[in-house]
């Protein structure tokens, strides 16, 4: 098993990754709960699509940075419930290993969308990150040559440890499939992670800080 780093101050620091990149994101860095509880980013036979346009997101929202087109795969950013830490990272999670080749540069590109749910200091960092400079790709240039796209659900989100919010953080793993799709009619591929992700309130809505994967096995 793997395991990645992201630290939200340097975000998009390819390597040692802050959050808000995720080192060239999703598992590109070298580097049981009820239905209501399970986000899915709606998978899809077909090419994504574009949404509304370059660097916003669907409810308007600037994307930092302003290189990304939002992905109308992905959760609508006016339907999470920001005061809802969980809810957060669910969409942040689904958002930051979801990448379409047929759109993005690289898979820098889908952190660089989620840098949105990232704190205020967190997404300037973002801002200030360039995607296309992102290192780390080989799987994402694999996957350009079949013009595949990623789709991911979370399956579960557990408490970390006994005590993860004493100190008014909120620290949670978020169980998640990975799926890379082709479109050339080749096989698809699913990966299973798990993320370690830290939510904090900022201006009385939560925000994520920070975020580790690790692959499992399941």
């Amino acid at each position: 098993m793997s395991t990645r780093t992201y630290r939200l101050a340097a975000v998009l620091a390819v390597g040692a990754i802050a959050l808000g990149m995720l080192a060239g994101c999703a598992r590109s860095h070298d580097d049981a709960t009820s239905d209501a509880a399970r986000d899915t980013a709606r998978p899809s036979a077909t090419p994504s699509t574009a949404g509304p346009s370059v660097g916003v997101a669907a409810d308007g929202t600037a994307i930092p940075g302003g290189k990304p087109t939002w992905l109308d795969e992905l959760p609508d950013p006016s339907g999470v419930d920001r005061t809802d830490p969980e809810a957060v990272m669910r969409a942040y999670v689904i958002t930051a290993f979801t990448w379409d080749t047929r759109v993005d540069a690289t898979s820098a590109y889908a952190t660089q969308r989620a840098a949105i749910y990232l704190t205020a200091a967190l997404r300037q960092a973002a801002a200030d990150y360039d995607p296309d400079t992102a290192k780390g790709q080989a799987e994402f240039t694999q996957a350009a040559q079949h013009n595949a796209y990623t789709t991911v659900s979370v399956r579960s989100v557990v408490e970390e440890g006994l005590d993860p919010d004493t100190d008014g953080d909120v620290r949670r793993i978020v169980h998640f499939l990975v799926t890379t799709t082709p479109r050339d009619g080749t096989s698809t591929a699913t990966v299973a992670e798990d993320a370690w992700v830290t939510a904090t309130q900022e201006n009385g809505q939560w925000a994520i800080t920070a975020m580790q994967t690790q692959l499992t096995q399941n």
